[in-house]
């Protein structure tokens, strides 16, 4: 065990004589380590946003919309009542007994648009989110405006409140919020183009439905009895006078299109973003970087002395 520590402390002096091997190989490592850090690229960190449900003022009115669409109902939903309750004998109305076109009042409730609240839009929201499909229309701008940003997923807690993390330069912070801004609206504009889109076809489903019916009326009237042509003539005015389709368009225009660009079907919440730290080891690889610089150092040291005792 001495002969071990006398050469141990034999080797000092041979070290000592090689300092600035030591001390340049050492300062090499750490310039190599620096350059290397100084070409990378700017440190990532993730920004955690929460997705905010519209408040409940703003959910009351669509509640309203859909108590008041629920309690209207199309003409031809009402046809047999309204046939019971003319004075017409029942016996010459069988010509309009069987319609063309019988349309149950469940598939009027699954294409109208009568259940949106809080929960359909905070759903639509994160759907899109999902999809990524708002990005086909402003794909250009979106690629301008992303060049360092990166839009990772969404994650939900225990609660049940949604959020979604997006990659950002530590250094673009500030780019953060404009990113947001794009981002939201780009999802709340594709989420009311859609809305208009499934409302719009049902009201067009409503027109063709009635188109079919007076024409099917029309078709019949060379067939029917005097007296039922003129039940022929007043059905078709009802058919024509029915204010349904009016009053429908009135009520979504007064929800969703009166003022267009205060639409949105959830926010993104600017007040409570989580931003994690990012990956900050350029102290540690400085560390690493130096004590491999001592070592290769000490190493070159030994050998090169070991060389010169032999020749």
């Amino acid at each position: 065990m001495s002969e071990k520590e006398i050469n141990l402390l034999e080797l000092i002096p041979i070290l000592w004589k090689k300092k600035w091997i030591i001390f340049f190989s050492t300062v090499f490592a750490l310039v190599l380590m620096y350059i290397y850090q100084i070409n990378q690229k700017a440190p990532k960190t993730v920004a955690t946003i929460e997705i905010n449900q519209i408040p409940y003022s703003e959910n009351l009115k669509y509640l309203k919309y859909n108590s008041f669409v629920k309690s209207l109902q199309p003409h031809f939903l009402n046809t047999k009542n309204y046939q019971l309750q003319s004075t017409i004998n029942l016996i010459k109305n069988q010509l309009l007994d069987n319609e063309i076109i019988v349309v149950p009042s469940s598939v009027i409730e699954e294409v109208l648009i009568n259940d949106v609240d809080k929960n359909f839009l905070f759903k639509m929201f994160v759907d899109e989110i999902s999809q990524r499909s708002f990005l086909n229309n402003d794909l250009e701008d979106f690629t301008k405006m992303s060049s360092n940003l990166k839009l990772l997923k969404i994650t939900k807690d225990k609660v049940n409140t949604f959020f979604i993390e997006i990659e950002i330069d530590h250094k673009d912070k500030r780019k953060l919020m404009d990113y947001l801004n794009f981002f939201e609206n780009a999802i709340n504009t594709e989420i009311r183009k859609k809305l208009n889109v499934t409302f719009n076809n049902y009201i067009k489903f409503i027109e063709e439905v009635n188109e079919i019916r007076i024409e099917h009326l029309i078709n019949i009237t060379p067939y029917a009895f005097d007296d039922e042509k003129k039940y022929i003539e007043r059905y078709i005015k009802v058919i024509k006078g029915d204010r349904y389709v009016e009053v429908l368009q009135k009520k979504y225009d007064e929800l969703l299109l009166s003022n267009p660009s205060e639409f949105y079907a959830a926010r993104l919440s600017r007040d409570t973003i989580n931003y994690g730290l990012p990956n900050q080891n350029k102290l540690k690889l400085m560390i690493l970087a130096g004590l491999i610089g001592l070592l290769l150092g000490i190493f070159i040291s030994l050998i090169s002395n070991a060389i010169a005792n032999r020749t």
